[in-house]
């Protein structure tokens, strides 16, 4: 057993090892530009950018514009990909106004992925906010102004006031959908990314059977056993 888990040890990390250099030595690795209708290859892969996406998420003050990709492969389709990037409103929102606000605070990004036993692929994506611009200006300069002439006593006033916002919020962010510009997208490819996760595996799998008794070891477990239960036995007569 100890020679066995030893074998699978070694393989184990081989395994990650070879997935790791692997992946790092024929990476491909590209930045494009894209508009929605525009496609672009990387590898043996054909990427098209479908269109653009948006949801709000008002809990978490939370605007999230993404995109859809169409991936295919020899003319086959590969998988649909949805990388977008998060936009939360930061504690300078009220001076930066309602809408900038998000834009100024922190951001994330979700990387659109698929998986394969022989290669990643991923993808990231960063909109282009630049025509919107203009459009955010003039929104927050009007709720600015509604802002200012609503008592802060009034809470009816002020829960109206964050229906309309948010409706704002909505408005550019449909906006975006609907007249979308170019976007940035990094697309990966990583070849064997998955044994570098199946070879700490293959190396648990040793430690496991290290651990488990060999047959020798069950064999005279059972003739202590044995050997206790005859020396009871023989005290009582």
């Amino acid at each position: 057993a100890s020679s066995s888990s030893a074998i699978a040890s070694e393989s184990g990390i081989a395994v990650m090892l070879i997935g790791v250099a692997a992946s790092s030595s024929f990476q491909t690795s590209r930045d494009v530009r894209l508009q929605p209708g525009e496609a672009t290859t990387v590898g043996d892969f054909t990427v098209l950018y479908e269109r653009a996406t948006e949801s709000i998420d008002s809990t978490e003050n939370r605007l999230t514009l993404g995109a859809v990709l169409q991936v295919s492969q020899n003319g086959e389709q590969f998988a649909v990909l949805h990388p977008s990037r998060n936009y939360y409103s930061g504690p300078s929102g009220a001076q930066s106004g309602p809408v900038r606000g998000f834009f100024e605070g922190e951001a994330t990004s979700e990387v659109g992925r698929r998986e394969s036993p022989t290669r990643d692929l991923w993808t990231a994506v960063q909109p282009d906010l630049s025509g919107l611009e203009d459009v955010i200006a003039e929104t927050d300069r009007r709720l600015v102004e509604i802002a200012e002439q609503i008592p802060a006593e009034d809470s009816v006033a002020q829960a109206q006031l964050a229906q309309v916002q948010g409706e704002a919020i909505q408005a550019v962010a449909g906006r975006y959908v609907a007249d979308a510009p170019p976007a940035d997208f990094r697309i990966n490819i990583n070849p064997f990314v998955i044994w570098v996760w199946f070879g700490p595996l293959i190396a648990l799998a040793g430690a496991a059977i290290a651990l488990w008794p060999a047959a020798s070891a069950r064999r005279r477990r059972v003739s202590d056993v044995y050997a206790a239960r005859v020396a009871k036995e023989l005290s009582r007569g």
